[in-house]
């Protein structure tokens, strides 16, 4: 339980600190799935953090997907094992295998924070926008304060075209996530971005300022080329507005 509340802190120690929790409950119950599938969810987001492409990530993400498999090999009926393989599935881009983890996990358990936010995530990243709306407006309803809600809901209003709305969460995304450098990374992205689908030119135009002081060596492309969406259209859409925002 602490190493969960740690996880979802969205902080770099928190993220630390839940990783030395799960590897104490596996060496203290080596046949507790729980333990397997949040080790797995911390190596995916140290992988996340660093960036797609690396060696580094493909080694974290392949321990990753082999620790939540070996999760659900322990408990096939923990909706959260389930969606955390959902999850490690649509960052690998196999969102064929992620829908079908998700929608188990949603079966299993409807009322689980966890369980709703990465299979969400799963389903966002598979552009079923509207099925990863519904699952994470119900896990904002849960917990109302954690720090990368909104940044997923600002994705999935992109997704949907709802541009208004995607814009409106951007800015959330920005207050929840001063304390969690990636997140404010993605967070001041999306805010740019949303700006200038909204018409709101010079305030993207000042927001990629401000993004370039603390990126100074931000690319749009090696952004993209991190991001796991399975719709290319659509995501290259939001680059377009980026470059347009004024980052190249």
């Amino acid at each position: 339980m602490e190493a969960n509340e740690q996880l979802l802190l969205c902080t770099e120690e928190g993220s630390a600190q839940a990783q030395r929790l799960f590897e104490e409950v596996i060496a203290l119950e080596p046949d507790f799935s729980r333990g397997y599938s949040g080790l797995a969810l911390c190596y995916a987001i140290e992988a996340n953090s660093r960036g797609r492409g690396s060696a580094f990530y493909n080694e974290q993400r392949a321990r990753a997907i082999d620790l939540a498999q070996k999760a659900l090999s322990l408990n096939e009926t923990d909706a959260i094992n389930h969606a955390v393989l959902a999850y490690l599935f649509a960052i690998a881009n196999q969102h064929d295998k992620a829908v079908v983890r998700a929608e188990r996990a949603l079966a299993l358990e409807a009322n689980s924070f966890l369980a709703l936010s990465f299979s969400g995530c799963a389903l966002m990243y598979s552009c079923r926008g509207k099925e990863a709306l519904a699952v994470f407006e119900k896990a904002e309803r849960l917990n109302p304060s954690y720090p990368f809600m909104p940044i997923y809901l600002s994705w999935v209003y992109l997704l949907l075209g709802r541009y208004e709305e995607a814009f409106e969460q951007a800015q959330k995304a920005v207050e929840r996530n001063r304390q969690f450098v990636f997140g404010q990374f993605v967070a001041q992205c999306l805010l740019a971005a949303t700006c200038n689908l909204t018409g709101r030119e010079a305030e993207a135009r000042a927001a990629a300022r401000k993004f370039l002081d603390i990126y100074p060596n931000f690319s749009v492309e090696r952004f993209r080329n991190n991001l796991a969406f399975k719709d290319n259209d659509q995501i290259d859409l939001t680059m377009n507005a980026l470059r347009k925002a004024g980052l190249k």
